[in-house]
């Protein structure tokens, strides 16, 4: 009987363990799937905007304005997507906090039958 209620609770806590395991990288480093992704820092930004447009320059011929253009569509499209990165990591961290509560609920109610179960007397 106890094998019964054993399995079931061993199953759960596998299958959650498992996928914390596929969070973790190639190189053995945690990759970013927390919801804090590492991205690119606006100074890595302007290092690599500053090296495209360059080449941007020398290949389209580009004149001084529209490098200008350029540059300031780069700068609204870098303020995009940090607002949608912000946006997605906060919907991201709102699925993980609802998961963790439904995993709390489905581990104490697995408890609760566990104890009913090894409270009977034999």
């Amino acid at each position: 009987m106890k094998i019964k209620t054993a399995m079931p609770v061993i199953l759960i806590v596998l299958i959650f363990s498992a996928t914390s395991a596929f969070a973790w990288g190639h190189n053995g480093k945690r990759s970013n799937c927390d919801g804090r992704g590492n991205g690119m820092n606006y100074e890595q930004f302007e290092d690599r905007m500053e090296n495209r447009l360059e080449r941007m320059t020398v290949i389209l011929d580009l004149t001084d304005d529209q490098k200008k253009q350029m540059e300031d569509l780069a700068e609204n499209h870098w303020k995009e997507r940090q607002e949608l990165r912000k946006k997605m990591q906060a919907s991201v961290m709102k699925c993980e906090s609802t998961a963790r509560t439904k995993h709390l609920m489905l581990m104490s109610s697995a408890q609760k039958h566990a104890n009913r179960q090894t409270s009977r007397p034999i």
